[in-house]
C-alpha cells in the first residue's frame, strides 16, 4: 500500500475530507432541541458542557436547557405517550428498548451530565467555596430554575444515601449544601462572601426546606435553630398539614402523630424558640442587675 499510498488517500473515504469530533454550544442546543435521533441527541448531551462558551447568558442557557431536558428523570410515568405502541422495540446505544425508555434514557444522559458540569463539587480545599458557587451566587436565575427543577420530588434523591450511585451521591451533596446556605453565615462557613445569606437565598428558604424534607435533612434547622424566622415557621406549619390524603389534621401534635416530618421538627424548633426567649430574658435581667451594682457602688464610692 505504502506505493500507492497517494493514490489511495485520494479514494478513501476517510482521507478526503476534515473530520472535525467537536460540537460548538450553538450546534449542541440546536441537536438538542430539535433532533428526533436519539443517538444525536446522547452526543450533543455528552458534548454540551464542553463546548465553548463566551457570555454569561450562554452559560445560563446551557443550564437551563440541561435541567428541562433531564426534568423527569426518575418519573416512571412522564415519558410513556398514548401515541407510543406499546411493544415496540428499538436498538438503541442503550440496548433494545421501547420510546418511552428511550427518553427516559436521554433525560438520565442529561441530568448525569448536570451532576458531572453543575452539581459535582472540585474544590478540593478545606473551608473554601464549592467549585459551583459563583453561579448561583451571582446568577439568581439560575438559582431559580434549580430550584424550579428541585420542587419535583421525581428530580432529587431521597434520603437514602446510594452508596453505589456516584451521580446520586454528587447530586444529594449539592442540594444539602446549597439548602444550608439559605441559613449559613457565609463568613462563618469560612467562604468570606457576606455576614449573612444572600437575599435571594433567604427569599427561597420555603423551597430549600421543602428540597430538606425531600433530602430527609430537616434536622439542620434545629441545629440552626438560632437563625430561624417566623416565616420559616409558617412554611414548616403548611408543609406539616400537606401529603395526608383525606386525613383531616386540626393540629400540629396531630400531625406530628401521622408522621409528617415537618411537624416534628416544628414542634422541637417551637420548645428551642421558647426556651431561648425565656434565657435571654434571664440574661438581660442579669445584666441590669450588674449595672445597677456597679452604679451603687459608684455613689458609694
Amino acid at each position: 500500500m505504502s506505493s500507492n499510498l497517494k493514490i489511495v488517500r485520494k479514494k478513501h473515504p476517510l482521507c478526503n475530507r476534515r473530520i472535525d469530533f467537536s460540537l460548538s454550544w450553538q450546534e449542541c442546543k440546536e441537536i438538542i432541541n430539535k433532533s428526533e435521533k436519539g443517538s444525536d441527541i446522547i452526543e450533543a448531551l455528552r458534548n454540551g458542557f464542553d463546548a465553548k462558551i463566551y457570555e454569561q447568558s450562554e452559560l445560563r442557557e446551557r443550564i437551563f436547557l440541561y435541567l428541562e431536558v433531564a426534568y423527569g428523570y426518575n418519573s416512571i410515568m412522564l415519558f410513556s405517550l398514548p401515541e407510543d405502541r406499546m411493544h415496540e422495540t428499538f436498538h438503541t446505544i442503550f440496548g433494545k428498548c421501547t420510546a418511552s425508555d428511550a427518553r427516559e434514557k436521554i433525560a438520565q444522559e442529561a441530568w448525569a451530565m448536570l451532576c458531572q458540569g453543575v452539581f459535582k463539587n472540585t474544590e478540593k480545599k478545606e473551608f473554601t467555596s464549592p467549585s459551583w458557587w459563583w453561579m448561583v451566587e451571582q446568577d439568581s436565575q439560575i438559582l431559580d430554575k434549580i430550584l424550579w427543577f428541585s420542587s419535583e420530588e421525581d428530580n432529587i434523591p431521597s434520603g437514602t444515601i446510594y452508596a453505589n450511585d456516584h451521580n446520586k451521591r454528587i447530586a444529594f451533596d449539592f442540594l444539602y449544601t446549597l439548602a444550608q446556605l439559605a441559613w449559613i453565615n457565609h463568613l462563618e462557613n469560612g467562604w468570606g462572601y457576606g455576614e449573612s445569606p444572600l437575599p435571594h437565598f433567604v427569599e427561597n428558604r420555603p423551597k430549600f426546606i421543602k428540597i430538606l424534607g425531600h433530602l430527609g435533612k430537616l434536622d439542620f434547622l434545629i441545629k440552626e435553630w438560632r437563625e430561624v424566622t417566623k416565616q420559616d415557621m409558617r412554611a414548616l406549619e403548611i408543609f406539616a398539614f400537606q401529603g395526608n390524603g383525606k386525613e383531616k389534621l386540626k393540629t400540629i401534635d396531630e400531625a406530628a402523630v401521622a408522621g409528617s416530618q415537618y411537624a416534628r421538627v416544628l414542634i422541637v424548633l417551637r420548645a428551642l424558640l421558647k426556651e431561648g426567649a425565656r434565657q435571654e430574658k434571664v440574661a438581660e435581667a442579669k445584666r441590669k442587675i450588674e449595672e445597677a451594682k456597679e452604679k451603687i457602688e459608684a455613689l458609694n464610692a
